[in-house]
């Protein structure tokens, strides 16, 4: 019987998808996930997109994604910019907002409770958009298909950051058990153009136009 609400079944994959990534993390323990973490960071960090790059945007764990904290420090040693992000609820969507000198690990929660510096917003329209964003995300595919939580956040985020002057490199950060063959996404969902695991840094993937769901 057809779901009037979700003829495609779209709703339903997506739901399936983020419960079997659940089921995966649950197997993948915390030391697991420490020793994980540190290895993706690893190779973030030694990657050319990284050595490039002098605004970063990246993210504080929130659940069980990878720990970026480490690559935080990292990029602030060698006097890059940090951006993190922090929600909005009007207009509904991410910002990103400089983490400066802050610490990472005692951020204030934003009402998503995402760990989020307090200081203004930058403007990505008037030139302090990223030259790299690195996401989290909740499964990833080998074309760069990207699952998130739900609310559509980052793929408001990147889409903006997409229409820049000068449009960011995107890579995905997650484990390598959250990689699947094929993510369900609808036409609007962002894809990324690099996915970094433990294991490896993946890509430049296809030209997003050549991974355009119908």
């Amino acid at each position: 019987m057809t779901n009037e609400s979700d003829p495609d079944g779209l709703d339903a994959a997506k739901i399936a998808c983020r419960s079997e990534m659940r089921r995966r993390l649950d197997e993948f323990g915390e030391e697991d996930r420490r020793i994980a973490s540190a290895r993706l960071v690893d190779r973030l960090v030694a990657s050319d997109l990284w050595l490039q790059a002098e605004r970063i945007a990246m993210f504080v764990p929130i659940g069980r994604e990878p720990d970026l904290r480490s690559a935080i420090a990292t990029a602030r040693s060698s006097g890059r910019a940090v951006l993190l992000p922090r929600s909005r609820t009007e207009p509904v969507g991410i910002e990103l907002v400089p983490l400066g000198d802050s610490d990472p690990t005692t951020l204030p929660r934003d009402p998503l409770g995402v760990p989020s510096p307090t200081g203004p917003a930058v403007d990505p329209d008037g030139g302090s958009a990223p030259d790299l964003v690195v996401v989290p995300g909740v499964a990833f595919d080998e074309i760069g298909g990207r699952l998130g939580r739900g609310g559509g956040f980052y793929d408001r985020l990147l889409e903006h950051l997409r229409r820049t002057v000068a449009p960011p490199t995107v890579i995905g950060a997650c484990f390598a058990c959250q990689q699947v063959v094929e993510v369900p996404r609808a036409p609007h969902d962002q894809v990324v153009d690099f996915i970094c695991t433990e294991r490896s840094l993946d890509g430049p993937l296809p030209p997003r136009t050549d991974r355009r769901r119908s």
